[in-house]
């Protein structure tokens, strides 16, 4: 039986590098999820990552610290108040971003999704690097929460930018390497 791929390397990077920059910004928790109160909000900060390998992101959600009306009319307190509760208008995630180009030579802005580390499961270095590129884009988190001002790589729940996965993308992709081949055979320059 083929061994399946771990999501081991990459947790144990988390627990080493990201749950102690969560915590510098004042959450409180422990993995997955995350809370602080601060000005008068409660903000939320969730880990999501894949079981057997492939990819990992967080999102984040805010509300008032204070007693929220549930959307089947029940009265949730504040201390009971978790990040499913949240309206999708009060949550944003990460999601990072690849520069690729169409033929016409128009950059695209697509992402993979999450954090990916399909390819480098078994890796750790690798693993802590991609740990520490997830890292870095925590002050935009922050700063989206404390202000809700447009960050570069937050995007609303439901508002994502085009994944490299998408039909569109896979196109372009297969236009681009058939441009590559023509080119390579001189049937075109």
């Amino acid at each position: 039986m083929a061994k399946r791929p771990s999501n081991t390397l990459v947790r144990k990077a988390i627990r080493e590098i990201m749950e102690p920059a969560i915590s510098a910004l004042g959450f409180e928790g422990k993995y997955p999820a995350f809370k602080r109160i601060e000005n008068g909000e409660i903000h939320y900060l969730e880990i999501s990552i894949a079981k057997y390998g492939g990819s990992f992101g967080y999102g984040f959600s805010w509300c008032d610290n204070a007693p929220m009306t549930h959307w089947d009319g029940k009265i949730i307190q504040a201390d009971q108040i978790e990040r499913a509760h949240i309206p999708f208008e009060q949550s944003a995630s990460i999601c990072p971003l690849m520069d690729v180009w169409a033929l016409d030579g128009k950059p695209l802005r697509v992402s993979s999704g999450g954090f990916d580390y399909t390819f480098i499961v078994e890796d750790e270095a690798a693993c802590r690097d991609l740990v520490e590129q997830a890292v870095a884009t925590l002050p935009q988190a922050d700063s989206w929460l404390k202000t809700r001002a447009p960050q570069e790589l937050v995007f609303l729940a439901g508002k994502h930018p085009p994944t490299g996965y998408s039909s569109d993308f896979k196109t372009q992709m297969l236009l681009n390497k058939e441009e590559f081949r023509l080119r390579a055979l001189g049937l075109i320059e």
